[in-house]
């Protein structure tokens, strides 16, 4: 059986969480020196000037629209990068959890390091289109500090009150991909790894 590094200590927690209620939130998912490795890797990132403004819908569909959405992104491409094999271990083993105790038709994995600014948002939306509804689960891994209602991102579950999450670096947040949410005005830099499970294989396909 495939072990886990990662998830190992929080595994029942995140279990029993996403079971009951379709997201799970950590605060300290992993530690400040793995949380370093990621910044840096995003810095460089923007350093090298890959960051792009993402676009909303997919296919012909596809535009940007800023006052929907505003944020910069680079997909994650170098998995053998110091941050991207941290990447790839979260989002690997994740995609094993979904697979053995969900068992869910986890077939691959995706993710974009994403910046907000200030005045950066993202309105509410779903990450499963229906057109083409191949994410199972979002995964936000938040990398550094945000002031106080900056950048919350609000899940709104069904028959729920919704939940505001704060980024902070190393917490953690799962979710299907299916909810509705939104990412709330930015009012300094925020950054984080934000990735999917998904049941297809067309990894050439980038929403």
């Amino acid at each position: 059986m495939e072990s886990l590094k990662l998830w190992e200590a929080h595994l029942q927690n995140f279990l029993k969480s996403y079971t009951n209620n379709l997201y799970w939130i950590e605060n300290n998912f992993l530690p400040d020196s793995q949380v370093c490795t990621l910044i840096q890797s995003a810095l460089q990132l923007e350093k090298a000037n890959l960051l792009r403004k993402a676009s909303i819908g997919k296919g012909h569909l596809k535009q940007q629209a800023t006052e929907i959405r505003s944020d910069k992104i680079s997909w994650l491409e170098d998995y053998n990068s110091p941050g991207g094999k941290i990447a790839t271990q979260l989002f690997s083993e994740l995609q094993l959890i979904c697979r053995r105790d969900f068992f869910l038709p986890a077939k691959r994995y995706e993710c974009h390091i994403a910046k907000y600014e200030t005045g950066d948002k993202y309105l509410k939306h779903k990450d499963r289109h229906k057109n083409k509804p191949g994410r199972l689960l979002t995964c936000v891994l938040y990398l550094n500090y945000c002031q106080a209602n900056s950048g919350n991102l609000i899940i709104y579950p069904k028959n729920q009150n919704p939940i505001r999450v704060s980024p902070t670096p190393g917490k953690i947040v799962v979710f299907d991909s299916g909810i509705t949410h939104e990412v709330a005005e930015a009012h300094k830099d925020r950054w984080s790894l934000t990735g999917w499970i998904r049941d297809d294989l067309h990894p050439s396909i980038k929403i």
